[in-house]
C-alpha cells in the first residue's frame, strides 16, 4: 500500500523480533547450517524476553492514550476514562434501503458468469430465481416502514425489474447489453436508496459522537482516535472514514483516524492501536520520522537486493 494508507506493520515486529525468532533446524532451507540445541535455546530465550519487554511497554502505552472510539458496522464505542460507553448507530431504515438495492447483486450473480463464459452457466434458472423474489416481496412493500415517496420508489423498482426478467426469460439468448440497459434505467431508483441510506447511517453517527463531544473535556477530544473496523473491499471512501476526517478536520486516514483493515473487534483494535503508539515513538527516535514503521521495514531493503535479483 502507498504511504497514505499506512499498514502499520510494526519495524520491530516485522523485523528484527520476527526475523529474531529462533526456527527449527528442519524449517532450514537446504544448505543452511542449523543451530546447536544450546544456542537454539538460547536465541529461543533471548527472542522471548526482547518481545515481552515490548509487549508489556506497549500495554502500558496504550493504558495512557485516548480517548478512543472503535466504529464498527451496527454499533460505535467510546473507550473513556476506563469506561466503556456503546450506542447503536445504523437504523432499521439503513438495512431496509439496500436490502432492495440487493436485487441489483442477484440479476449480476444470476448473469454475469454466463456472460463471462463460465462453463454451464444457467442465466435462466437464476433470473427465476430473482423473479420469484421480486414477486414475493412487492406486496409487502408499504409494510416495510419506508415514506411513500420511498415505498413507491422500491415499487418501480421491482416494477423495472419485473419488466427485464420477463424480457430475457422470453428470450432464447441473453446479451451483456440487455443487462446493461437494465443497470442503467434502474440507476436513479437504487442510487437513491444508496444515498438515503447513506444519510439515514451518518445522521445517527453524527447524533451519537455530538453527545460524546459534548461531555468531553476539549484536551481529550484533541488526543481522540478513532479506529474504524471493517474488511478490505469498503476501505476506499468508506463513509465511516469520511465523516470522522470532516469531523475532526484531518486530511488523511492513517494518522488519528485509522481503518483497520480485516479487524473486526475492539480487543483487535485496541491491540492495533497499542502497536501504532509504541512504534510511532521509537520511529521517532531511529527515524525522526513517526510514521516512518507504518511501512513494511522489509521494503527498503528489498529494493537494493531486487536490483540483483531482478535487475
Amino acid at each position: 500500500m502507498v504511504s497514505s494508507q499506512p499498514r502499520f506493520v510494526p519495524l520491530l515486529l516485522a523485523a528484527l523480533l520476527w526475523l529474531g525468532a529462533a526456527v527449527p533446524a528442519h524449517a532450514f532451507a537446504d544448505g543452511e547450517a542449523a543451530a546447536t540445541p544450546v544456542a537454539e535455546a538460547a536465541l529461543e530465550r533471548f527472542n522471548r524476553e526482547m518481545r515481552g519487554l515490548y509487549g508489556e511497554a506497549r500495554a502500558q502505552m496504550l493504558a495512557a492514550t485516548g480517548p478512543v472510539i472503535v466504529v464498527g458496522f451496527e454499533t460505535v464505542t467510546l473507550l473513556h476514562d476506563g469506561e466503556r460507553h456503546e450506542r447503536r448507530y445504523t437504523p432499521a431504515i439503513y438495512h431496509r434501503l439496500k436490502a432492495v438495492v440487493h436485487v441489483i447483486l442477484g440479476v449480476a450473480g444470476a448473469t454475469l458468469p454466463a456472460l463471462e463464459g463460465a462453463a454451464e452457466a444457467d442465466w435462466r434458472t437464476g433470473l427465476v430465481r430473482v423473479r420469484d423474489e421480486v414477486d414475493a416481496l412487492a406486496p409487502h412493500i408499504g409494510d416495510l416502514g419506508f415514506s411513500p415517496a420511498q415505498a413507491e420508489r422500491q415499487r418501480r423498482l421491482l416494477e423495472a425489474t419485473r419488466s427485464f426478467l420477463d424480457e430475457a426469460l422470453a428470450g432464447d439468448t441473453l446479451t451483456r447489453g440487455q443487462v446493461a440497459g437494465f443497470l442503467r434505467d434502474t440507476k436513479p431508483l437504487w442510487l437513491a436508496n444508496v444515498r438515503e441510506a447513506a444519510a439515514a447511517q451518518l445522521d445517527r453517527l453524527h447524533g451519537v459522537v455530538s453527545d460524546w463531544q459534548a461531555a468531553m473535556a476539549p484536551a481529550d477530544w484533541e488526543t481522540l482516535y478513532v479506529l474504524i473496523l471493517g474488511p478490505r473491499m469498503p476501505r476506499e471512501q468508506n463513509l465511516q472514514t469520511a465523516y470522522f476526517l470532516r469531523r475532526l478536520g484531518a486530511w488523511r486516514e492513517g494518522e488519528r483516524i485509522v481503518y483497520a483493515e480485516n479487524v473486526f473487534d475492539i480487543d483487535g483494535a485496541r491491540n492495533l492501536l497499542g502497536v501504532m503508539v509504541i512504534d510511532r515513538e521509537l520511529s521517532r527516535l531511529v527515524f525522526g520520522d513517526p510514521y516512518r514503521m507504518d511501512a513494511d521495514a522489509l521494503g527498503h531493503a528489498a529494493q537494493d537486493v531486487l536490483d540483483g535479483l531482478l535487475p
